[in-house]
């Protein structure tokens, strides 16, 4: 990143421009505000795009390409959610090669039953657990802080 990039970013600051509240800044804002400042001329918040409300859509849509996702107002770092395709294992006693079905799930699904997990999103929790199955919370749904987890 060249220095006036750098520079900036300090200036319209890190997340959401806190130099300009209410504004989203983009890449094409920093070039355009680079060739500005290079000119001499003024920098301001015209033109710039509202700011993103980042809410449980924009959330599950960066899960769907792979992101962790968090919420900024989550107390403890480290927490996240992630979406877990879907899943498809042979069975336990299967002869091909590939993964099959653990001994802990054939004694629940059968031995000769292959496997079919649908898509679902898991939570890593405070002390390092994976908790699949995470279903959100009404304050978690209606938030509007979701990030992507560091």
């Amino acid at each position: 990143m060249s220095d006036d990039y750098a520079h900036l970013l300090k200036r319209v600051g890190k997340r959401h421009g806190e130099q300009f509240p209410g504004h989203y800044v983009t890449l094409n804002d920093l070039m355009l505000w680079c060739h500005m400042c290079q000119k001499g001329l003024d920098v301001s918040t015209e033109g710039l795009y509202p700011m993103r409300q980042y809410d449980i859509g924009w959330a599950i849509a960066q899960m769907r390409d792979g992101k962790l996702m968090c919420r900024a107002g989550w107390s403890e770092r480290g927490i996240y959610v992630v979406l877990m395709t879907a899943l498809r294992l042979q069975s336990n006693n299967s002869q091909k090669v590939g993964a099959k079905v653990n001994d802990r799930i054939a004694r629940f699904v059968g031995k000769s039953t292959p496997l079919a997990v649908e898509p679902y999103i898991a939570l890593m929790n405070a002390q390092g657990h994976w908790q699949p199955g995470w279903v959100c919370s009404q304050a978690d749904l209606l938030a509007t802080d979701w990030e992507a987890a560091e």
